[in-house]
């Protein structure tokens, strides 16, 4: 992470479906949160899951909220409906939104 001072680097884009990258950012964002712009994404198209996605994300980036909070890969019509819906992806990223994405983490176990 090192590199990512030394080049000046201060977008961070992730998402839950890359593997390990936000265990593995999180520590280094843990100290160094302000530097950075940071996204992340959810695949999930239901209030529940992304709502869930986002918490988890959250706690492995040790953040208390992200910059930018993507519908990852939202391509397929069924889908866009589903995440559009009623109970849908959408209610989710508003009221995370809303929450300006902190209130959200104080529920996370420590």
């Amino acid at each position: 992470m090192d590199l990512l001072e030394e080049y000046g680097i201060n977008h961070i884009d992730t998402a839950a479906s890359y593997g390990k990258s936000e265990m593995l950012l999180g520590p280094w964002l843990k100290h160094n949160r302000k530097k950075v712009f940071l996204a992340t994404k959810t695949e999930n198209r239901t209030y529940k899951g992304a709502k869930e996605e986002l918490q988890r994300s959250l706690n492995l980036l040790k953040t208390d909220h992200v910059d930018l909070w993507q519908m990852h890969l939202l391509i397929d019509p069924a889908e866009w409906q589903t995440a559009m819906g009623e109970n849908g992806a959408l209610e989710a990223f508003v009221e995370a939104r809303e929450k300006g994405l902190k209130e959200i983490r104080k529920i996370l176990p420590s």
